[in-house]
């Protein structure tokens, strides 16, 4: 918590839903001094969308919808390009929708609102796996239209109420009891953060506390809320229209239905993180071990977020260790090149339309000095080959910076070998508080 600024931190460690550990570390509100405690409640961002992945699932029990739907039977006002983009897709992050002009604190969800949305760059269905908050949110819609419900009431009446998930809400501005203050580090000062919108709802609109989100992992295990049919879907990793894997980023395993999935030394693992400008926050549930991890702050831009679980695990499952991402040679230098082209044209301010793909030009127009900095190592010619992925006709291509740095990148490369995608995360072994 010194190290990484964190004003509070609540972990919890839970074996068949029974605590292992749970404690609240530093303050709660800073201003008032007050402490943190066990039942401080926390934003807990995109942890949320396992919990909109379950709705969508009752409801498909429940025959209201079906996940192979197209968002636009129940959607009526979807942009025509995004019209045939199937429920399952959004849940997977393969819908090829994306948050390049969305505005998270957009009041509703409007035609309007969803037109200016979709006058970015579509990849197309299918196409690769991007990481998309507004699929989220449109998930959210389609609970409300096909329950009938407003979505947050379809959460407390079929999961929280159930449940005794007594502290789990959505993040109005009314007043919550134990509601935690959230913070930001803006240069070298702490300072409140922004709170995230409850617009933002079933992309990350909910609060919580560490003992209920043992409550929702417990049911999860012990099929109290999805039949086995359900919960199977849950964990089965998406797949693009080419058949292969849709690979994250920074998970090997793939992604279900609001849940990372994988295994890592022998341990099945499913996990979220979420954060925001005032929060950072980590679900894991190692499966067979029927354990649960939950490591919730009120820190914004916490770097470990991704990994917490895995930093706690380490502590605890003899043998288990975060991914190391160690170095190999590199088969194919040239796309290496084409990125250290992208970088010194970032640094110059001006990028070529022939050397990147279309969507990533569009993206890099307002964000190149921000990339040009976040790779310089790059161009540097310390960056280290880690992984290439096929991701149909292109390539996803993960480098690493050398130790003591803490820089990890997952370039996507279209089938011309040029960059169509960046995103970069942090790599765990380069930590030297947990080396």
């Amino acid at each position: 918590m010194a190290e990484y600024r964190l004003p509070g931190l609540v972990l919890g460690v839970y074996r068949d839903g029974e605590p292992e550990f749970v404690q609240a570390y530093g303050a709660s509100d800073l201003e008032q001094n007050v402490p943190m405690r066990r039942e401080s409640v926390f934003e807990i961002c995109s942890i949320t969308k396992q919990f909109t992945a379950a709705a969508l699932l009752l409801l498909q029990e429940d025959r209201k919808l079906c996940l192979d739907d197209p968002v636009s039977k129940h959607l009526p006002h979807m942009p025509a390009k995004w019209s045939t983009v199937t429920l399952r897709e959004l849940l997977h992050h393969t819908s090829g929708i994306n948050d390049d002009k969305v505005d998270l604190a957009a009041p509703e969800w409007n035609a309007e609102v969803l037109g200016r949305a979709a006058s970015g760059v579509f990849r197309g269905r299918g196409e690769a796996w991007e990481y998309s908050n507004l699929a989220y949110c449109l998930l959210g819609e389609v609970v409300a239209a096909a329950s009938g419900r407003p979505f947050f009431d379809f959460l407390r009446e079929r999961i929280f109420e159930p449940l005794g998930m007594k502290n789990t809400q959505a993040n109005h501005g009314g007043i919550v009891p134990n509601r935690v203050r959230g913070y930001r580090l803006v240069g070298d000062t702490v300072e409140n953060g922004p709170k995230l919108p409850v617009e933002a709802g079933g992309a990350g609109a909910l609060i919580s506390t560490v003992d209920d989100l043992n409550r929702w992992s417990t049911a999860l295990f012990n099929g109290e809320v999805l039949s086995p049919e359900s919960r199977e879907a849950m964990l089965t990793p998406g797949r693009l229209a080419s058949g292969d894997l849709a690979r994250p980023p920074w998970n090997a395993g793939g992604y279900g239905l609001g849940v990372n999935v994988g295994a890592l030394h022998g341990h099945r693992m499913e996990k979220h993180a979420g954060g925001w400008d005032d929060a950072s926050a980590q679900l894991t549930r190692f499966i067979d071990l029927r354990m649960t991890i939950v490591v919730l702050t009120n820190f914004g831009g916490w770097l470990m977020r991704p990994w917490g679980g895995e930093m706690v695990a380490s502590l605890l499952i003899p043998g288990f260790s975060a991914p190391a991402f160690d170095p190999v040679p590199d088969p194919k230098p040239s796309r290496l090149q084409a990125l250290t082209r992208l970088v010194s044209e970032l640094k110059a301010g001006s990028i070529s339309a022939d050397t990147v793909g279309e969507r990533l030009h569009a993206a890099l127009s307002n964000e190149a000095a921000w990339w040009a900095n976040e790779l310089i190592w790059v161009d540097a010619g310390t960056a280290q080959f880690v992984e290439a992925v096929k991701q149909g006709s292109r390539e996803l291509v993960f480098y690493r910076q050398p130790s003591p740095g803490a820089h990890l990148i997952a370039v996507g490369f279209d089938s011309h070998g040029n960059p169509d995608s960046l995103a970069c995360g942090i790599c765990p072994p380069c930590y030297p508080a947990f080396k």
